[in-house]
């Protein structure tokens, strides 16, 4: 990766499978483009993490700073934090469900799925980390280097995430083996509804009516396997979980 472009390589062949544009405006701005890291998935073999400022894929002129991902097979890339303009070296821990950024003064702790700040700490002058930070996974320390010395903390899995329920939704039938319906309390006509699959990767986006309630979701194009539905009523986002049998 360069300022401009991914570059995808087969290490079998030496050859180049891909050339993906980053940054879509006129060269004399390359300035604006601002690499901060880049990671394959270690679940999804298709999908590549980088964080940084780039251009917009819907508006070329303008720049979205943020964390984003980027599939061989879809040939294009999304912003996974929109609304969380940071970057930064990234870490991913518990099956990537989790993502640590750290900013210098602020240490940020995102719920990948749901794309909630779970944790965000300002740690006190004395307890400041640098800005390069590794992750052990064998011993579970994320490892930061200050100027005059290296530190090491510990993040630990018995949070208060607020799990996301189903009290006010039902969705059936769950299983299923194509439509799906989801009753909804949802006061909008119509809604952002999104299909992720399992390592939390965007599959579809679409906007939805309601009716008498209700919205249904065709599966049936899906192959089976368990995959996250996130419905956007206004503000308000939840996120539910269904599966697809064959």
């Amino acid at each position: 990766m360069e300022g401009k472009h991914i570059y995808i390589w087969d290490l079998e062949t030496f050859s180049q499978i891909k050339s993906y544009q980053l940054f879509f405006n006129s060269p004399d701005k390359a300035w604006n483009t601002d690499i901060a890291d880049i990671k394959f998935s270690e679940l999804n073999s298709d999908i590549i993490y980088f964080s940084g400022l780039f251009s917009k894929i819907e508006n070329p002129e303008e720049f979205e700073n943020g964390v984003f991902e980027y599939s061989i097979k879809r040939g294009n890339h999304i912003n996974r934090l929109p609304e969380v303009g940071y970057s930064s070296i990234l870490n991913f821990i518990e099956q990537e469900k989790i993502l640590f950024l750290n900013i210098g003064i602020r240490l940020i702790f995102i719920d990948f799925y749901n794309k909630l700040i779970e944790l965000s700490l300002v740690p006190e002058l004395k307890d400041r980390v640098g800005l390069i930070t590794s992750y052990s996974k064998k011993f579970k320390y994320f490892i930061a280097q200050s100027i005059n010395e290296i530190k090491s903390f510990q993040y630990l899995t018995e949070t208060n995430i607020e799990n996301q329920d189903q009290n006010d939704s039902i969705i059936y039938p769950n299983p299923t083996t194509n439509n799906i319906k989801i009753e909804t309390s949802c006061e909008l006509n119509e809604v952002q509804i999104e299909l992720m699959d399992i390592n939390g990767a965007l599959l579809i986006s679409e906007i939805t009516h309601i009716t008498d309630g209700y919205i249904t979701f065709d599966l049936s194009s899906f192959p089976s396997g368990s995959y996250f539905i996130r419905l956007n009523c206004g503000e308000e986002v939840k996120i539910y979980n269904v599966v697809k049998e064959g």
